[in-house]
């Protein structure tokens, strides 16, 4: 099982269903109805985005093009393009050789600011627009509480990667904070996250499905929590586990609609 897991991981079809997942996440805590074009497209999304592998890239772009050609209202696709666009000035160095910093990607901190940002406009937005809602608070809450969560997931793959980015000299949150003090506030952030979604469905800001997903906030301070120190080995739980998170909220999201 372990096995078949990291090969799905590494296939890129473990992340893209977490794009799914998410935005049965968005229509159940906004009471929305269900909608697989939501899911579809935000699938198609991330299998072309988030994995640059060689043997992938022909058939990416095929799933790329058909995603934004489904995605034909111009208030969708604007938000099923954004993401590219961020990538884009994340990962390639556009400013001249002279400059220190060509591209986003060389500021600390900044990509995981970027991931969390792209993963929160599109999980959030694209569900909501298909849907014909306007935005209101329940919408400006999933867009925080999306973003807070992607943020703790991205810096935890910096904890299980210090040494190369030290090697590569690439200066990440966890090299700059420290190892200890960087869980720490990973864990704090998730707390805040699982205060901050009980509160919103308690009230009524979101959909009483909040209560069922908030278990996404225990599952990802379990993982946080094994990260005990810089010897960890934190691949397969980066990889398969923090990677397949908000796949398991697409659970529980689907599992508070049966409820």
């Amino acid at each position: 099982m372990r096995s078949l897991l990291l090969k799905l991981a590494y296939s890129n079809l473990w992340i893209a269903l977490q794009a799914g997942g998410q935005a049965l996440m968005t229509q159940a805590m906004l009471g929305l109805p269900f909608d697989l074009r939501a899911c579809w497209l935000c699938f198609l999304w991330t299998s072309f985005l988030l994995r640059w592998r060689v043997p992938l890239i022909a058939l990416g772009v095929l799933l790329f093009t058909i995603g934004t050609w489904q995605a034909h209202r111009w208030q969708v696709l604007w938000l099923y393009l954004f993401p590219v666009l961020t990538a884009v000035l994340y990962d390639i160095k556009i400013l001249p050789a002279r400059f220190h910093y060509r591209r986003l990607k060389d500021l600390t901190g900044v990509k995981s600011v970027v991931v969390a940002i792209a993963w929160s406009v599109l999980g959030t937005l694209v569900p909501v627009s298909l849907a014909g809602q306007g935005s209101g608070p329940g919408v400006y809450f999933l867009l925080t509480w999306y973003f807070a969560m992607f943020f703790v997931n991205t810096v935890y793959f910096d904890l299980g990667d210090m040494r190369g980015d030290r090697a590569e000299g690439t200066l990440t949150l966890p090299l700059w904070l420290g190892f200890r003090f960087t869980r720490v506030m990973l864990l704090a952030i998730t707390l805040a996250c699982a205060g901050a979604l009980w509160a919103a469905a308690h009230s009524g800001l979101v959909s009483p499905a909040g209560h069922w997903i908030n278990v996404l906030c225990l599952y990802q301070l379990a993982f946080v929590w094994l990260a005990r120190d810089e010897e960890t080995n934190l691949g397969f739980l980066c990889d398969v586990v923090a990677d397949g998170a908000f796949l398991v909220g697409g659970l529980l999201a689907l599992a508070s609609r049966w409820a």
